[in-house]
């Protein structure tokens, strides 16, 4: 059974939470999926908050009004609010709607989001995108590249990355926020790498054109909340996206030769049309996919990383793009290379690593075999 939540503070509904008040409600069991609105006005939770016990351990505390999502695969979840004796009182209206478990969409495990109390501003919140992964150079120890988790044994980059690179000196770093500490999360894993799957008509000449690589690591990546692959767009590989904003991801630089972010950063941009983009750069594709805002772009060592595009219907985070190419970082138009162009490629490459996720063939499933419409409705949400 499939869950969904939404609780909003509203005026004069039905009563007032006083000071010092403690109330919880256990939800009935098997509700996989919750997304919960809270307003308040103290965005460090101290005061007035609402806490979510998913089987029997207390997530994070939750205040303000960002909408955030839960997954729990046990029998039950508590919701539980808690107001200080400084409380003015506070209101919420809850609303629940239950789908049938058998429903599709418990084979849909892609494109969740973790809850984070950020509201604008550069930085993420702590694995607050666990598709996001890094390419690392084992020999200097550092983040050169951006990558995103498509299954568990392989993430999509940009072919410019990899260079001449040998699959033994690079790691795949998953589950990371602050690149200097440990302390932020626990969730950080550091994957060595089998191979590289460089698109075969991969050339540098500007734009490049099929600027994009599958790598693969050595063994299973343990998915979690903090850690998960993106949704592909099938449902959407024709779309053009223009005119939706979407979100960019990385480590990059803060701005055209300044330094290196330590915390993963986000920039919400649109997508312009290919015309548009042809302006600036006339080799444009129908492969490429630009993005746009005035001093807003993704930067160097960004290169690799998402564009994500979350499907309003679904709230599910849709990989659209594999960020490569951008002149003065905000300057001019972002260019990304469109992944549902190369949807065919990315399955023939891994024909036995995508089966829940994205394998056209039901034959190849090794385990938790679906049918691809399931798989469809997965991707392309």
């Amino acid at each position: 059974m499939t869950l969904t939540t939404m609780a909003t503070s509203t005026a004069g509904h039905p009563e007032v939470f006083h000071r010092s008040a403690e109330i919880a409600r256990t939800l009935p069991p098997i509700h996989p999926f919750s997304v919960w609105e809270l307003r308040d006005y103290n965005f460090r939770c101290t005061l007035d908050r609402l806490t979510v016990y998913v089987n029997d351990s207390a997530s994070q505390s939750y205040c303000g009004n960002e909408p955030f999502s839960i997954e729990s695969t046990g029998r039950f979840m508590t919701i539980e609010l808690s107001t200080s004796f400084w409380s003015s009182g506070v209101k919420f209206l809850c609303e629940l709607q239950a789908i049938n478990e058998t429903d599709d969409n418990d084979s849909c495990r892609c494109g969740w989001k973790k809850p984070t109390k950020i509201v604008g501003g550069m930085d993420t919140g702590v694995n607050e995108y666990p598709m996001m992964a890094g390419l690392v150079d084992s020999l200097q120890v550092e983040v050169f590249c951006g990558a995103t988790i498509i299954s568990e044994r392989h993430v999509l980059t940009a072919a410019h990355c990899l260079g001449n690179a040998d699959p033994s000196t690079v790691g795949v770093l998953v589950g990371d926020y602050d690149l200097t500490t440990g302390a932020d999360t626990n969730a950080s894993r550091l994957y060595t790498v089998s191979r590289f799957y460089v698109h075969p008509l991969y050339n540098t000449e500007a734009p490049a054109q099929n600027d994009i690589a599958v790598v693969m690591v050595n063994s299973v990546i343990s998915f979690s909340e903090e850690v998960g692959p993106a949704c592909l767009p099938f449902e959407h590989q024709f779309d053009s996206f223009a005119g939706s904003y979407v979100d960019l991801l990385g480590w990059g630089l803060t701005e055209f030769s300044g330094m290196k972010s330590n915390t993963l950063q986000k920039v919400t941009i649109t997508v312009i049309t290919n015309r548009q983009c042809r302006q600036q750069y006339p080799g444009i594709s129908n492969n490429h996919i630009c993005t746009y805002a005035e001093g807003k772009d993704a930067c160097q060592f960004d290169s690799g990383g998402p564009v994500l595009w979350q499907n309003p219907a679904t709230k599910r985070e849709v990989l659209v793009g594999v960020i490569t190419a951008g002149m003065g970082c905000g300057s001019k138009a972002g260019i990304n290379m469109r992944v549902g162009a190369y949807i065919d490629w990315i399955l023939s490459v891994t024909p036995s690593s995508i089966p829940v996720w994205g394998s056209r063939n039901p034959g190849l499933f090794p385990r938790d075999a679906v049918l691809f419409r399931i798989v469809q409705k997965c991707f392309g949400p």
